[in-house]
């Protein structure tokens, strides 16, 4: 596949004496979003700066990948429990494919994939880089509190759903939950797993 609009993936690692578990937290970075369905542009959804979640929920005693956790569509979470792994000599990589017009995820079994270079998801430490340009340049607004700090929020059974703000009325999720639920807009390509 071709990227005209290649993405940057970065990344981090969580963990906590808290928590049997630890996450990986990725997100890629596309310069921009277009999106088009059936031929239509959708403004609502096309936009500059398109930022896309995935965690890789590894168990701390085995080693093993246990969940990952995924922007299945516009922020809203997929989980996989039993995530099919691609095991090369650098170890597994869970493998997604990217929806070409919404960046979404979805899982796509064991099959080869391109592997992309991680590049830091930000300094926790002095909160610069990454992440935090992102949250200075407006995501602040729309994404939930803790998500990336905290992605236990995100993850288990008991994790939220999406990855949007519940800082009052959140008009975007519940306009993306709606397009969700008709299958329309990308929607058709959606696979929340096991949520």
């Amino acid at each position: 596949m071709t990227y005209s609009n290649r993405p940057t993936l970065r990344g981090w690692v969580a963990s906590s004496s808290d928590e049997d578990t630890t996450v990986l937290v990725y997100a890629c970075e596309y310069a921009k979003q277009e999106s088009s369905w059936y031929g239509f542009t959708f403004d609502l959804t096309s936009h500059s700066g398109d930022h896309e979640w995935i965690y890789v929920v590894v168990d701390d005693a085995s080693g093993e990948i246990v969940e990952t956790d995924y922007t299945a569509y516009h922020w809203l979470r997929g989980r996989e429990t039993a995530p099919t792994i691609y095991e090369d000599s650098d170890g597994p990589h869970p493998v997604y494919r990217v929806d070409g017009n919404f960046h979404h995820y979805y899982p796509i079994g064991a099959t080869e994939g391109e592997l992309l270079e991680v590049e830091s998801l930000g300094d926790p430490e002095t909160q610069s880089g990454g992440v935090y340009s992102w949250l200075d340049n407006g995501m602040e607004e729309d994404l939930r509190r803790g998500a990336v700090h905290n992605p236990w929020l995100m993850v288990g059974s008991s994790g939220y759903s999406d990855w949007w703000t519940r800082q009052g009325l959140s008009w975007k999720n519940q306009f993306l939950t709606t397009m969700y639920a008709a299958g329309v807009a990308g929607a058709e390509t959606a696979d929340r797993g096991d949520i």
